[in-house]
């Protein structure tokens, strides 16, 4: 239930799916659905010019182990792996956390 993105911040950033994204439907509605995904649409039912208001996933953890961009990552079993553009590769222990780096 984690989502790991890398960035030309050098940052891997840890994302928990498990908790809802916070979602509101102003107009006249009487169901509001919200997506899981905050870059999908969310349906305002019933709703005269929608106004929808909607937050990300949530960041648990931001790693800061490279020198360049992270381009790069992949995760088998309890490791993540992350190539970057300072030429390296790390090795995270996820069964730690926040993650830690086991280079």
């Amino acid at each position: 239930d984690r989502l790991y993105s890398g960035s030309d911040d050098k940052t891997i950033r840890v994302w928990d799916l498990t908790q809802s994204p916070s979602c509101r439907c102003t107009g006249w509605t009487t169901t509001n659905k919200c997506s899981p995904w905050w870059w999908q649409e969310t349906a305002c039912t019933r709703a005269r010019k929608p106004t929808l208001t909607q937050s990300p996933p949530v960041s648990l953890h931001r790693l800061n182990d490279h020198g360049n961009a992270v381009v790069a990552l992949a995760v088998a079993e309890d490791r993540l792996y992350s190539g970057s553009e300072d030429d390296t590769i790390r090795v995270w222990d996820l069964k730690q956390s926040p993650p830690v780096s086991l280079d």
